[in-house]
């Protein structure tokens, strides 16, 4: 457990807030567009 806690204290992580604030973005659209072409929500 030891080299796994270390480990991720030495692990960058590969994603970037930028990435993240878009993939949320690319969610919001899919969600908003998903009823005008046919799928369910909720």
């Amino acid at each position: 457990m030891e080299h796994f806690l270390r480990a991720v204290k030495e692990t960058l992580p590969s994603v970037t807030p930028e990435m993240e604030a878009e993939y949320q973005a690319v969610g919001r659209r899919i969600k908003q567009e998903s009823g005008r072409i046919g799928f369910r929500q909720g």
